[in-house]
């Protein structure tokens, strides 16, 4: 039953001009998430359900003012009508390798003829005869769906293959009659294998309309949407690489900073513009929330206007930025709030990127988009700085600036192209998103197993930094690994590619980490072979070649592993639709947070173990986690 608060019990009697007025007493509920007002029924039928159900609560009546969008008279439906077809029944068991009953949809209306699978996700009206059927949105699936209607026992044989074939857990349309004043009974009926919906469906997709059937449409538009995410996390990339890794090296060689020994607190001062991705977890709770302006209702609108404000800042800022970095002493102050407001726009892009990822795309394809898309934007904006070897070559970071900036409005006026804020439909969640997300998390035993395994998993890779530290005291730094990494980069997008598109993501995560367990492995050996070894041998001999192959490996893993973890989470972003870019990001914030606590004790457990023996016990962590947890997971 639905919380309900029912504080009177009597019918109140008003007398005035226009005669008697009765008021009943009224009550609210809470609905799918609707706060919703009705007329209590007293204390015999709260007392009698009350018994019946061995829980306090009462009944309520639903009355003509009721603003809640159900079609009819009963609270408990969105719609009368919960409309599939065979079609789409059928390429679901084709998608998914399993015969799966109409029944664990529990529609009412089961539409078979000639048309594409999810034909029914594209109709405005059905009509059949005199009567017309409109549709009001699709069915939002839970966990329900995994419940076998004979047997009444769970089986997870459902939900994770829906998700998994298309992208969300979206399964059939609501729809509702609209009928005709006075229209007889004849007309107000549906009937199994009714003539006129045969013949209505040869006339909207048979053989004439097979060029603008949903099939024929949905491989454009899915290369569209594609193209689209895909340039949203270039951009995306490209503000990262300026804010946290261009900007700050940079600041690191500010020659007044240098020579007074400012570099290192000029550079943590600067790590206060950071704050804003820190926080993002927090900062989902506002950019999901509906606002009263209702042009900004969606996803996309919303997108559009953080692309517009961010593109006019970047081009605004590109000839100051310059200045202040090359200021003696840099312009410091003056940073921080620059740096930190692109920061801002971008989380807050971020969040919803994600969540009009998974409700475009399969949450596979939305995840390898944001691995390439970031990848190649960091890649653009931070190997800038490996060019800027001079003060007169610091006019390159302002063409960066500007080149991000127009990347910026031209993606901002696409979007607004692809989906004009009149006709997309309001993508986020109402008020209740906070309570609504930790609903979620509290209630799904998945999710609270992915955190635990992050929280261990991370241990793998904990000690990367300390090691790296080491090799550029012999010589080997990062500058030489560079040209490397972008021969890396087409290799890398490839095996990203077959490690997440291809079956049951979290086990092919469970021999990527057995990867980088040996991976780790061997740096322990490497690193005591570089540090007994003369340093001539370390910039042409062998010992450098596996250095270079060893880092060239680890970033395949690495890649690979990236493209997996944010497939799980946008799979279980994909369950929940409207508030999909928050489960999105609380997930991906909590799982870089655990990986911020292995470097916290680093320096203790070194000091302690020495770093090889410290390797060793979190990389022999790391894999048991990845061998004993992942199957808790079940199968997504």
């Amino acid at each position: 039953m639905a919380a309900v608060d029912g504080s009177r019990d009597i019918i109140e009697v008003s007398v005035g001009d226009q005669g008697p007025t009765l008021q009943a007493p009224d009550s609210t509920a809470r609905l799918f998430g609707d706060n919703v007002a009705g007329i209590d029924q007293g204390p015999e039928a709260a007392a009698w359900l009350s018994g019946a159900l061995g829980r306090p609560c009462r009944l309520l009546r639903r009355f003509a003012g009721c603003k809640r969008t159900a079609a009819g008279a009963h609270w408990a439906d969105i719609a009368p009508l919960l409309v599939v077809s065979t079609a789409s029944l059928q390429a679901l068991a084709e998608g998914t390798g399993k015969e799966i009953p109409a029944d664990r949809f529990r529609p009412n209306v089961i539409v078979e003829g000639p048309m594409e699978p999810h034909a029914e996700d594209t109709w405005d009206e059905m009509r059949i005869g005199p009567l017309r059927l409109q549709r009001l949105g699709p069915c939002a699936r839970c966990a329900i769906v995994d419940v076998a209607q004979g047997q009444g026992k769970r089986d997870n044989a459902v939900y994770g293959a829906l998700v998994q074939h298309r992208g969300q857990a979206v399964f059939g349309q609501y729809y509702r009659p609209i009928l005709a004043e006075g229209a007889p009974p004849s007309e107000r009926t549906l009937e199994a294998g009714h003539f006129a919906l045969a013949a209505w469906l040869r006339e909207e997709c048979g053989a004439a309309r097979a060029a603008s059937c949903p099939g024929a449409r949905s491989t454009r538009t899915a290369m569209l949407d594609t193209l689209l995410l895909l340039s949203l996390y270039i951009w995306e990339g490209c503000m990262q690489g300026i804010a946290f890794e261009t900007v700050p090296a940079l600041l690191r060689k500010n020659p007044w900073a240098v020579s007074n020994g400012q570099s290192d607190d000029n550079e943590r001062i600067l790590n206060y513009s950071e704050i804003p991705f820190q926080i993002k977890w927090l900062l989902c709770f506002v950019v999901e929330c509906k606002g009263p302006v209702r042009q900004f209702h969606s996803r996309e609108s919303k997108l559009v206007a953080l692309l517009f404000v961010s593109g006019c800042a970047l081009l605004a800022s590109s000839s100051s930025m310059v200045d202040m970095l090359m200021l003696q002493p840099p312009a410091i102050w003056s940073l921080v709030p620059l740096i930190g407001t692109l920061a801002a726009l971008t989380a807050l892009a971020d969040i919803l990127m994600d969540g009009w990822g998974v409700q475009r795309l399969r949450p596979d394809h939305a995840s390898l988009c944001q691995s390439v898309g970031l990848e190649l934007g960091i890649l653009f904006a931070s190997e800038v700085f490996f060019h800027l070897k001079d003060p007169a070559s610091m006019e390159l970071l302002s063409t960066v600036f500007k080149g991000t900036g127009m990347l910026s409005l031209a993606i901002a006026g696409g979007l607004f192209l692809r989906t004009p804020g009149h006709a997309a439909p309001a993508s986020t969640q109402g008020p209740g998103v906070m309570r609504q997300l930790l609903g979620v998390l509290w209630q799904d035993a998945r999710m609270q197993h992915y955190l635990w395994l992050q929280l261990l998993l991370k241990l793998m890779g904990g000690h990367v930094d300390f090691q790296r530290q080491r090799y550029d005291a012999l010589g080997l730094t990062p500058e030489k690994t560079a040209l490397y990494n972008i021969w890396a980069m087409p290799v890398s997008f490839c095996t990203a590619w077959l490690a997440g598109t291809t079956g049951w993501p979290a086990r092919r995560l469970r021999l990527l980490y057995i990867g980088l367990a040996i991976l780790n492995l061997a740096s322990i050996w490497h690193l005591g072979s570089c540090q007994a070894s003369p340093h001539d041998a370390l910039e042409t001999g062998r010992l450098y070649w596996v250095f270079v192959g060893l880092h060239f490996v680890r970033k395949l893993v690495e890649d690979a592993v990236f493209v997996l973890e944010v497939a799980i989470i946008n799979i279980f972003g994909a369950g929940h639709p409207l508030i999909a870019g928050s489960i999105i990001s609380v997930l991906a914030s909590a799982s870089n947070f655990f990986g911020s606590f292995p470097e916290q004790w680093m320096p203790t457990a070194i000091e302690s173990w020495g770093l090889e023996w410290t390797i060793l016990i979190h990389t022999g962590l790391a894999l048991l986690a990845a061998v004993l947890l992942v199957p808790f997971l079940g199968r997504l």
